[in-house]
Formats: C-alpha cells, structure tokens, sequence
C-alpha cells in the first residue's frame, strides 16, 4: 500500500504442501470415516484451509484499498498428491470415480481474476509456467519483447504444449488432450501416449516431432538459466542485436 508506483508482489503458500500437516484446530473440514487419517484426508484439510487464508487476503486487499487495482493470479507449482505413491493411487481413483494417472495428477489450475473486467470466463488450453508472463501481460496490456518468453499468451493460443521438466523424464509432453510420458529407459522407444479424460491408448510412435520440441524446449530454458543468457541479451548494443537478428 505504501508503494507509489504499480508492485508485483509473490507469495508461496506453504500449508497446503506435502506433508500436509496442520493443527488440529484448524482441521473443520467435516470428513467421510473412509478419509480421516490419510494423505487424501489430510490434503483436503489443507485445501480448505487455505482456501479460507486466500479469502482473508482478498478481504486485506480490499479493506487497503487495493483489491479493485491488482491482478490476482493462484497456481500450483505442481501436483496435490502423488499418484505414485500406492495407497493415494487408490484413495484418488475412488474418490474421483475414474483412475488417477500423471494426466490427472498434473492438471493445475490458474486462476486469474482482473478486477472490473467482467470476464468469467474458462480456458481449456493446455499451458505451464513458461505461458504465465505472456498471458497475464495481455491480459493487463503490457508489451514485452518476445526474445525473452518461449511461452504463448493463453487467452489466444491455438494449440497448447506443455514439455515436463520434473515427475516425468525429459521428452515427455502434454499436447491438448494428448499425453505422452517417454519410456522408463528414457528413450523414445517404448514410450507411451493416451488420450486425456477417457484413458484410449494412443500410437506412441506417431509423437516423434512433439518429443523433440520437448527435449528442445528443456535444452533451451536450461541454457537461457545456466549461462544468464538474458543479462547478456539486454548488455549488448542495440545496434548489434538489430543486425544479428536479421540474418
């Protein structure tokens, strides 16, 4: 509040983390006997939790004064619960009604409330954090130079791609209602791929180029980080970077 010009601001919520331990003075969530003293049971008290300690930042924004002027973006950095783990495999699979698989346990929210703006709106498009600064820089009418995302700008894209870099070995992706998880070998030989929501397995062969891209875009991004690509980019002079861009 106290800031004259516009903030990002980045808060981590820690609660509703592995191993979702919480006070029992805090755990009022009402639960089905079946629930009570397991990961699923736990992770449920968490969300409610914190889904009460979002409500109370909402209520502080706008109580300062800041709730009509700040976007507001929630995400998970990754999954709720594990589907590798035996027992939240099969509590998840009961509770959802249909078996919980990587495509299930990887499906993360982002929300994104613009203030005034009047839009409910739902996207289906399949995206990951590289296409969280390209879409909320639209959404607020920010230009940037597009050297520096290897995202899209979700609220327009047509195809979404997502290349994991984590729970799934490298040249595994997800391809709008495609997933494709490369074999345990690491190799593209033996791969599997299945189309999300109805579980029908797919020719792992035909997925070759989209491997690539995915292995592509991993080489990139870990360049871009270990050699602070980026600094350097914006060191050079203008005048260079013109030319050598219109090669």
């Amino acid at each position: 509040k106290a800031q004259e010009k516009p903030f990002f601001s980045f808060v981590i919520t820690l609660t509703n983390h592995h191993p979702f331990v919480l006070d029992e003075q805090y755990k009022t969530l009402q639960l089905a006997e079946k629930e009570k003293g397991t990961k699923l049971g736990d992770y449920l008290q968490t969300v409610r939790y914190t889904d009460e300690a979002i409500g109370q930042l909402i209520e502080e924004l706008k109580a300062a004064g800041l709730y009509e002027n700040t976007v507001i973006a929630l995400y998970g950095d990754h999954h709720g619960l594990n589907c590798g783990m035996e027992d939240v495999q099969e509590d998840m699979t009961r509770f959802l009604g249909r078996n919980y698989d990587y495509d299930e346990m990887l499906k993360i929210p982002l929300i994104i409330h613009v203030p005034g703006s009047g839009i409910k709106e739902t996207i289906h498009t399949t995206g990951g954090q590289i296409d969280f600064m390209p879409t909320i820089a639209n959404i607020m009418g920010i230009s940037y130079d597009e050297t520096f995302a290897l995202g899209q700008d979700l609220t327009n894209a047509k195809e979404g791609f997502v290349a994991f870099t984590s729970y799934l070995f490298d040249g595994s992706f997800v391809k709008d209602d495609v997933m494709f998880e490369i074999s345990r070998e690491r190799i593209f030989e033996g791969s599997r791929a299945w189309r999300i929501g109805t579980g029908e397995e797919l020719d792992a062969a035909l997925y070759r180029e989209e491997y690539e891209k995915a292995l592509l875009y991993k080489k990139t991004s870990k360049e871009i980080m270990q050699k602070d690509l980026i600094a350097e980019y914006i060191k050079r002079d203008p005048i260079e970077i013109s030319n050598s861009e219109s090669k």
